[in-house]
């Protein structure tokens, strides 16, 4: 949807997060996720590179290793994940 952040009052931070997250989900999620439910399995690298994104301990202060971003922009990195694969969105 084009006017989702103007909907939601997103900052360009939020949007950006969004549009990285979407992308990266849309290439590297999406394509397994079907394989990924029906044989309970983890494809090589994925939650590797969700953590190079800043996803997984995203809320995280950076001096301990996180990303240091806010929850909003973890609500939206998940929600994005959960969009082409629920259970790794979890």
């Amino acid at each position: 949807m084009e006017n989702e952040g103007a909907l939601m009052n997103l900052t360009q931070e939020h949007t950006i997060v969004r549009e990285t997250v979407r992308r990266f989900t849309e290439d590297q999620v999406a394509p397994v996720a079907e394989k990924m439910d029906r044989e309970s399995v983890l494809p090589d690298g994925i939650f590797r590179r969700l953590g190079e994104l800043g996803v997984l301990g995203a809320t995280i202060p950076e001096e301990y290793g996180g990303a240091g971003t806010d929850t909003l922009s973890y609500i939206i990195a998940v929600e994005e994940v959960g969009r082409a694969c629920g259970g790794t969105g979890l």
